[in-house]
């Protein structure tokens, strides 16, 4: 892509021109470019996660949704992650980082441990429950959640356990 050498692509608050990350949205779909941004995976994420970026989170989760060794960078954010999903009230931020623990099929990482200690099953419940008036967005990014932690027996027997599988 060429930039116009007239734009450094920030605006005066020093964030990224919409347009631009729009862009970089759009290419880290493909797997060969995302793996070239996943070289800074660690500072995209900082990033997004210190602004509050919905669309340099969506950046992230595209980059994650590959198969990019970079991967493992997050896992030193996972608790940060969590903490964000279950205080969030701004719905972009709440998909984009739902979807980005949805891509996380990490074996290194202890599903069962995170959803125990971030008491996970009621707010996935809560959540799931028809009668909150939960987005769609993130009810189906809650459900790819899911799905990806109850890989993890241990972890799916704590949903099983919560009547979860009735609730979906």
């Amino acid at each position: 892509a060429v930039v116009s050498t007239q734009s450094t692509g920030e605006n005066e608050e020093g964030q990224l021109d919409m347009e631009l990350m729009a862009l970089c949205v759009n290419i880290t779909q493909n797997p060969k470019i995302a793996a070239h941004f996943a070289q800074n995976l660690r500072l995209l994420l900082r990033q997004s996660l210190k602004n509050r970026d919905s669309l340099m989170l969506k950046m992230v989760r595209n980059i994650l949704s590959h198969d990019v060794p970079e991967k493992k960078i997050v896992l030193s954010s996972i608790n940060e992650i969590v903490s964000i999903v279950k205080d969030c009230t701004h719905e972009e931020i709440s998909v984009e980082l739902l979807g980005v623990l949805a891509e996380l099929n990490l074996p290194e990482i202890d599903f069962r441990q995170l959803v125990t200690e971030y008491n996970l099953v009621p707010w996935i419940s809560r959540n799931l429950n028809p009668g909150n008036k939960v987005a769609d967005d993130v009810v189906l990014e809650i459900v790819r959640f899911v799905g990806n932690v109850v890989r993890d027996e241990d972890c799916a027997q704590l949903f099983a356990n919560a009547g979860l599988p009735n609730t979906l």
